[in-house]
């Protein structure tokens, strides 16, 4: 049964410029907000640098830094790949 307040299609319906609007405005509200909880993730590995307060290897920290820049370039390849996850091998 149809009925007529079913909005399920609403969206395939629209021209394809406002569908492309939809999804750039949430591209930029997504974006924006898990950039800055990346940068604020960040900052507060950063805080456990201290030493007055931790301790730990030169070993330790740069396999934190090793890590984090590793995600960094897996996240930047998904990009130039257009979300496309395949990963080849390439030597560098």
């Amino acid at each position: 049964m149809i009925h007529d307040d079913d909005n399920s299609n609403d969206e395939l319906n629209k021209p394809v410029t406002e569908r492309h609007i939809g999804r750039r405005e949430r591209f930029l509200s997504v974006a924006e907000r898990r950039v800055d909880s990346a940068i604020k993730s960040i900052r507060l590995v950063g805080h456990c640098s201290n030493k007055r307060n931790y301790d730990y290897t030169d070993e330790e920290w740069k396999q934190m830094i090793a890590a984090i820049k590793n995600e960094l370039r897996v996240t930047e390849e998904l990009f130039r790949n257009n979300g496309n996850e395949e990963r080849h091998f390439k030597f560098e």
